[in-house]
């Protein structure tokens, strides 16, 4: 169906329980069934900035959260009727590519998000412990270009922290101790996401210059296999027992590949 929209699009939609978020050029999200008709009671939430990246929806205390991300900003929590929850406008410029990952809740601080700002600072949120903010600086410097991913990539039950940039993927122990650094086949503009597969979290890197998308081995290497075709917002899927990876192309095509165990 059409979305009746009065804008162009500036971001990907997030389809999300039965609903269709999108951000427009004029600056106002919007809220939609999947039928088209605009959700009735959506409040029709304005950023201050351009919103390029997909929403990105979040299980939090019983209700869902849709996190906005704005260029050159930070984030802002909205619910599913688009009323501001939580907003940290001002208090950091997110990185161009990073994302928001959940890292878990825990009894002191509630909900605990993670990302990076254009400093390269690991930024922690605590959207219900009264907005509270935490940095983290890494050893290493990053260019505000660089991609993040947040996951337990060595297995060791901790969470780790990977930065991709100018083609060099860079990973930290939680503790802040160098994990690995790898020379990466990728380009400069190159970005990272993380999925969960049998348990486990596996890092994708997607390469715009080349097309290309690669499956992570936990020391860095490329899968066996990889690369695919493909780079454009990646999702991993299953579907009848299948795990199912999608990446738009940029010849304008959408890649579909079943990822079978090696």
């Amino acid at each position: 169906c059409a979305l009746p929209i009065s804008a162009p699009a500036s971001n990907a939609c997030l389809v999300s329980k039965g609903n269709i978020f999108i951000a427009c050029k004029n600056h106002i999200t919007y809220g939609y069934q999947l039928n088209g008709k605009p959700l009735y009671d959506w409040n029709y939430f304005r950023t201050s900035a351009d919103v390029i990246k997909p929403f990105q929806s979040f299980s939090l205390d019983n209700s869902e959260l849709i996190a906005i991300s704005e260029l050159y900003d930070g984030v802002t929590f909205i619910d599913r009727k688009a009323s501001k929850q939580i907003s940290y406008r001002d208090k950091f410029i997110e990185g161009v590519n990073s994302n928001l990952f959940f890292a878990g809740n825990d009894s002191m601080n509630g909900g605990h998000f993670v990302t990076t700002d254009t400093l390269s600072r690991i930024v922690h949120l605590f959207p219900t412990n009264g907005a509270e903010i935490k940095f983290e600086m890494p050893s290493k410097k990053f260019s505000p270009q660089h991609s993040f991913a947040f996951a337990d990539i060595d297995g060791d039950g901790k969470q780790d922290r990977a930065f991709l940039d100018n083609s060099v993927l860079t990973v930290f122990h939680d503790n802040g101790s160098l994990l690995s650094e790898n020379k990466l086949p990728v380009g400069a503009s190159s970005s990272l996401y993380q999925f969960n597969i049998d348990g486990t979290a596996n890092l994708f890197a997607t390469s715009p210059l080349s097309n290309k998308i690669f499956l992570l081995e936990s020391s860095g290497s490329v899968s066996k296999g990889f690369p695919l075709k493909g780079c454009l917002y990646p999702t991993l899927e299953i579907i009848n027992m299948r795990r199912v990876l999608v990446a738009g192309s940029n010849d304008y095509t959408l890649q579909v590949y079943e990822l079978k165990s090696q």
